[in-house]
């Protein structure tokens, strides 16, 4: 039984399955409402608006400079401290065991790198965390040579974030995954399926799809015979039709299939079938291939067909499966030869086919062979199917683990030991799939949006692509519970009162819960007042916790925490819902610390918006700003008239920077990113005790500067090259926050970082009474085990600091008096700083 203690509650859970299971219900619910690769559109179309392509070139130089470029750093306690969750997993595309290890695998996160084990999966760790990708599509070990490992980058299944960063081509290691090499095919952009000569680790195959949303002639079956010092494209159908699937017999290595898909996306259409989806097989090594059809048995030529999914039998390579799925995107069918592919015959597939006849298969669309038994094979789909009589019967296995299924991974040597991995990360099985353990130490979860408990920091709350909203109330890493479900979007925590919780999913669909979460009621305007962004805009009045903001086409006001919303200003932008993705959308809205009249807002088309009298009458400020997908927009906390805007996408020889700043309200922009690549960039926060300090998420890692934007400096240390998504920062124990699409989140000690305060390792407690705080005055009680300088703090729920002192404590009790005349009745927080320590209590004061 597993006790989680959320601050004021008690939860009891009888077993950690019940998380796993309320999140596939979840998704469930809510999968109906979500077309697999919105996501994706969500990214392509805020970086590659208004060009409608993604500049990958300078995506590489701006991943290398980051790289290369020295970062500040203060201390060895100053950088990147990792701060969760490993217990809710990521999108997992591939699982590769050592042939002859059982102890030694290695994991393929689809924007989080690669990962290794060496004591069967109870341990892994990051080995790919050098290079300038982490966007991961299929790895290969050599059967003659395991230490000889290839990596293809960029994810292929064509939905939900597979664009987080752009591919790199093919890498190699030699020594188990220690270093890397790339060996080129770096405009393929994803791979599908890389597999390796049975006897000589030189001969390669890259089944790779091309780019996602262009036509491409870098697409196809690719070979090479010494190493990827050169690579021959032996498979080419057309610029719209790439590889995705490829198996060598490994008995004769002669024989080799490849399948092929024709797909095509576009920001406002897509199109993932075709007749060019196909079965090929080669007879002669992979130099040249023919098709297979109707005449072997399989589904005829000249109909279109989705992704296709190909596996066979390592100890009987005659048997060989097949999965197709159709131009509707449902199952066709499971084929099966028992002849090197000569003859097919679908296989009772009944099962898989009724169940799952969703419009989205070719999100999973593969097969899997037991390489001991050719009657086993594992259908990877929404759930996970498997045939133990050679395909005369399906049944579920892996029953209640996370949905979408990407890979199944069956170890030689035992065959009961197998990895699946889906959406929701990787889990084990030691009885091949009937009883199953869900991993719960991989950082790499992919965050949209942060959130962090004014009143308790180390209340951390994140929503995640496809794992909902999830959160911790210790602050570790490893004991997230899941808020709510679908895929996770912004959190806003009542600032006086963290009982009250709104989170929600994509378009604007908002939820509000007075319990902490136990339960929820709909907040959400979507239907009603418009249509919101995927990533749709929340946010909170610094100073009037209860005040929020939201938008769709309009900005909404409520000023009860969501339970009722006023419309409170035109139409700052003009829907347009004609496409795969909404479009004509608010995408960020933030309020001024110092003058909750001062309203400012972004769209996904360009325009920026502010009102100085509260949503009165409202103002467009964007000019001389870019054409681009506004990203946030934040004012400044010292100077009303100051703010920020960040923008996503790419110059493309214009001379756009990607950060301004205004000194007037809007009426004039600087560019304040002249030092930066050229990147998007995804949030900004000005640090509200430094003027000039400001702090910059991009696609590539967290930037700082000192002097209000004339130099910026990378933060890198301890965060690999990644999407950083989003920033948060905790004025009273200052503290960053950044959350990543791929590797989870970070945090950041800001007064070490920034080199403010020194290292004091004093343990302090502090109690102040009487609490509520019923007079002008109370008391605070500490005790030090030696002397010691102590600072005390209070903030306002805004975060501005409205009372500091330092006084020197002496050894053992200490009562320091707080004096609070003219202090406004409302809830605040007391800092007690010892050194690098700092302990907090709130306050109300009546």
């Amino acid at each position: 039984m597993k006790k989680i203690l959320i601050p004021g509650l008690l939860i009891v859970l009888i077993t950690p399955i019940l998380v796993i299971s309320f999140l596939r219900e979840s998704k469930k619910a809510i999968h109906s409402e979500k077309v697999e690769g919105e996501g994706d559109d969500y990214f392509f179309q805020s970086h590659s608006f208004p060009y409608g392509k993604i500049d990958y070139d300078a995506q590489k130089k701006a991943a290398q400079s980051f790289r290369n470029t020295p970062s500040l750093r203060k201390s060895q306690t100053a950088s990147w401290q990792f701060a969760g969750p490993v217990n809710i997993g990521g999108r997992i595309t591939d699982i590769e065991f050592n042939p002859s290890n059982q102890q030694i695998a290695y994991l393929a996160a689809a924007s989080g790198g690669v990962f290794k084990t060496i004591d069967a999966g109870i341990n892994w760790l990051p080995i790919f965390d050098n290079e300038i990708t982490l966007s991961i599509g299929d790895i290969a070990v050599a059967p003659s040579d395991p230490n000889t490992i290839y990596v293809g980058t960029g994810e292929s299944n064509g939905g939900s974030g597979s664009l987080t960063y752009d591919a790199n081509g093919i890498y190699k290691s030699t020594d188990a995954g220690a270093t890397w090499t790339n060996i080129g095919l770096q405009n393929t952009r994803m791979t599908g399926r890389v597999v390796v000569h049975p006897l000589n680790p030189e001969i390669v195959f890259a089944a790779c799809m091309g780019d996602l949303y262009s036509a491409t002639p870098d697409r196809g079956l690719y070979k090479t015979t010494n190493g990827g010092i050169t690579w021959t494209n032996v498979l080419f159908v057309d610029d719209s039709t790439g590889a995705i699937d490829v198996v060598i017999n490994p008995q004769n290595p002669n024989i080799v299939f490849a399948t092929t898909w024709k797909r095509t996306r576009y920001v406002n259409s897509k199109d993932y079938a075709g007749v060019q989806s196909g079965v090929w097989k080669s007879l002669d090594g992979g130099n040249s291939f023919f098709r297979l059809d109707e005449s072997n048995g399989l589904p005829p030529v000249g109909l279109e067909y989705s992704r296709i999914g190909i596996d066979l039998c390592a100890s009987s390579p005659n048997i060989v499966y097949c999965i197709y799925i159709n131009d509707q995107y449902g199952y066709q069918g499971v084929y099966k030869s028992e002849d090197n592919g000569n003859n097919w015959l679908q296989t009772n597939d009944v099962t898989i086919t009724s169940a799952n006849g969703n419009s989205q298969a070719y999100w999973y669309g593969r097969v899997k062979c037991d390489p001991t038994d050719p009657n086993i094979a594992y259908v990877i789909g929404f759930d996970t199917y498997k045939t133990s009589d050679g395909g005369n019967s399906y049944n579920s296995t892996f029953l209640d683990a996370h949905v979408d299924q990407h890979t199944v991974a069956i170890h030689p040597l035992n065959h009961d030991f197998v990895m699946l991995g889906n959406d929701g990360g990787l889990h084990i099985s030691h009885d091949a799939g009937l009883t199953w353990n869900h991993h719960e130490s991989l950082p790499i979860s992919q965050i949209y949006r942060s959130e962090i408990d004014f009143l308790n920091p180390s209340n951390l709350y994140f929503g995640l692509q496809d794992n909902g909203t999830n959160f911790t109330s210790t602050g570790n890493t490893n004991d997230y519970l899941n808020l709510f479900g679908g895929d996770g979007f912004q959190v806003l925590v009542n600032r006086t009162s963290n009982f009250n919780i709104l989170v929600g999913y994509q378009y604007g669909n908002i939820f509000k819960s007075s319990d902490q979460g136990f339960s929820w009621s709909s907040s959400s305007q979507n239907g009603v007042f418009g249509t919101g962004n995927w990533n749709y805009p929340l946010t909170a009045d610094p100073q009037i916790p209860n005040l929020i903001y939201t938008g769709t086409q309009s900005i909404f006001q409520s000023t009860d925490f969501g339970s009722s919303w006023n419309n409170i200003s035109p139409e700052l932008t003009m829907l347009d819902n004609t496409g795969t993705l909404i479009f004509g959308t608010i995408t960020f809205i933030d309020v001024s610390p110092l003058n909750s009249e001062i309203i400012y807002a972004g769209t996904d088309d360009g325009k920026v918006w502010n009102t100085l009298n509260g949503g009165t009458s409202w103002n467009q400020v964007n000019n001389g700003l870019p054409s681009r997908w506004v990203t946030s927009v934040k004012t400044d906390p010292f100077d009303e008239n100051v703010a920020y805007v960040t923008f996503s996408g790419y110059r493309f020889h214009d001379t756009m920077a990607h950060v301004y700043k205004t000194i007037d309200n809007g009426q004039t922009w600087t560019d304040i990113g002249s030092n930066l690549p050229d990147i998007p960039c995804n949030n900004i926060i000005a640090d509200p005790s430094i003027p000039d300090v400001l702090y910059l998420a991009t696609d590539i890692g967290v930037y700082f500067t000192r002097n209000g934007g004339i130099s910026w400096i990378p933060i890198a240390d301890g965060i690999p090259i990644v999407v950083c998504s989003d920033l948060k920062l905790h004025q009273p124990s200052r503290t960053l926050v950044v959350g990543t699409y791929g590797r989870s989140s970070y945090k950041l000690d800001l007064n070490l970082f920034l080199g403010i305060k020194k290292v004091n390792n004093l343990s302090v407690n502090f109690s102040i009474s009487p609490n509520p705080v019923t007079s002008i005055r109370a008391s605070l009680t500490y005790t030090l085990l030696r002397p010691a300088e102590i600072t005390i703090t209070i903030y306002d729920v805004a975060g501005k600091m409205i009372f500091v002192n330092k006084n020197k404590g002496q050894t053992g009790n200490n009562i320091f008096p707080l004096e609070l005349k003219n202090t406004p009745a409302g809830v605040y927080l007391v800092n007690l700083i010892n050194g690098n320590e700092t302990t907090s209590k709130k306050i109300i004061l009546n």
